[in-house]
């Protein structure tokens, strides 16, 4: 199917085990010696090394209790999807299954983010009032405006033309 719904459940909270393997990992690279390494390897060194240490870095801040921002938003993302024109192409019948099934864990998703965003609240680990008021226009326009209408209604208009949408399934 591609890209899963649990793909889309970017909100969940990072395990604890998470920070242990990033750890591991960096140990382990470190006795590799990159000093011994050439051209593309020792590039792919540097760059999983800069990555985990990104990530060990990363791992310290809660960002899953940040879900919605100014550059990210599962509901805006979920449209994207809804487009046709991002990750989640409409070529056949199956694409439009498969899509359907995944619009039943755009519930989950919501429900986890708003669950994290409450979890952030009481820590007080919150947006930037600034990003918040730039976020919220976007998320409340009028389902009426052509961009929403555009995005979203994508799909739908191929179906009102059915030469242009495949019939076979699979």
């Amino acid at each position: 199917m591609g890209l899963s719904t649990a793909s889309l459940n970017y909100c969940n909270p990072r395990s604890k085990e998470v920070p242990a393997l990033n750890a591991t990992a960096l140990r382990g690279l470190g006795t590799l010696g990159r000093a011994q390494l050439i051209g593309q390897d020792r590039l792919s060194y540097d760059v999983l090394d800069r990555d985990l240490q990104l990530n060990l870095e990363g791992d310290r801040f809660p960002d899953w209790l940040l879900p919605v921002g100014q550059l990210s938003d599962p509901a805006v993302f979920f449209a994207q999807l809804a487009s046709g024109k991002s990750l989640h192409p409409f070529r056949n019948a199956k694409d439009y299954d498969d899509f359907l099934k995944r619009m039943a864990g755009l519930v989950v998703v919501l429900e986890q983010a708003i669950s994290n965003m409450c979890e952030g609240m009481k820590a007080n680990v919150v947006q930037p009032k600034a990003v918040m008021e730039k976020v919220a226009p976007s998320s409340t326009r009028s389902p009426s405006s052509r961009r929403r209408r555009a995005l979203i209604g994508a799909p739908s208009r191929r179906c009102r033309r059915p030469s242009r949408l495949p019939t076979k399934r699979g």
